[in-house]
């Protein structure tokens, strides 16, 4: 119980110092960060960062992040410094601006399987089925699912989801936003892309679709309250599953486009320790 509390307040102090970081910083440089997840073994985890200039975003995808090695199958590395090393890489992200994930954080009640009274509800969660997209316990996403639970546990950043640490869904955005070029994961990937990125006002053409939902999730979590999906739009997406249903906490999807993204690379530590001593 001890060590619980103990946990408890240094979420909490972390989280103060967060918000006295924005205060410091209010009127100058702001940032969101987009993560598009993978599991360990995959090596295709994209991370990116957005700054946002009125109506235009300057983003930035990042190599050689703590999130990008991969990890052999079935690696008997041990575990707790790769995940050291992920805690405080989003921390620091998470003094500089809010941090979007793509990936289920909420899993609302699917551990809590006595609760459900349809059979999808085992397996899905009402924005999951709204979007008709893949159980957050799948083998497909599960990995990714898992591993950041890790990292929210870890860090105790869990008490964040909502104000500075989102959950987003670019498939579900391109819903939202009526974009017609969204098949950028089939045979045609890299041509849809190219289309994707111009209907997007996305520069220069990113070549995958990584590198598409980072830097939408950065632009996510950067993005402005009006130009964001509200509790009104996600009532009338849930609507059609009848009665009793809710969004997940910390869900945040983008309904307006900036006018522009302009789109670089660059290494991550020399990017956030210039960004850090702004």
């Amino acid at each position: 119980m001890r060590r619980h509390r103990s946990r408890s307040l240094s979420t909490q102090l972390y989280r103060i110092r967060c918000l006295c970081r924005r205060y410091e910083n209010w009127g100058q440089r702001m940032f969101g960060f987009g993560l598009d997840l993978a599991g360990y073994t995959t090596g295709t985890t994209c991370f990116a960062a957005a700054e946002r200039g009125g109506h235009d975003v300057e983003a930035v995808i990042f190599r050689g992040s703590v999130f990008s090695p991969k990890a052999k199958w079935k690696s008997d590395a041990p575990h707790s410094p790769i995940l050291k090393a992920e805690v405080e890489t989003l921390q620091r992200c998470l003094h500089l601006g809010n941090v979007a994930v793509d990936v289920p954080i909420d899993l609302q009640e699917l551990r809590a399987p006595s609760k459900a009274t349809r059979i999808w509800e085992l397996t899905n969660r009402p924005i999951d089925k709204a979007f008709n997209a893949l159980p957050p316990l799948a083998d497909r996403i599960g990995t990714a699912v898992a591993r950041f639970h890790a990292i929210t546990e870890a860090g105790g950043l869990r008490t964040l989801l909502g104000h500075s640490l989102f959950e987003t869904y670019p498939a579900g955005a391109w819903r939202v936003l009526k974009v017609t070029s969204a098949c950028y994961k089939g045979p045609d990937a890299e041509e849809c892309c190219n289309l994707m990125c111009g209907e997007c006002n996305i520069t220069p053409p990113l070549s995958n679709d990584h590198e598409i939902d980072a830097v939408i999730s950065a632009v996510t979590a950067v993005a402005p309250m009006e130009d964001l999906c509200g509790q009104n739009d996600y009532c009338d997406l849930l609507k059609k599953l009848g009665d009793g249903y809710s969004i997940s906490e910390g869900f945040r999807l983008l309904k307006i486009l900036p006018r522009s993204t302009h789109v670089r690379f660059e290494d991550f530590e020399r990017w956030m320790e210039r960004c850090e001593n702004y």
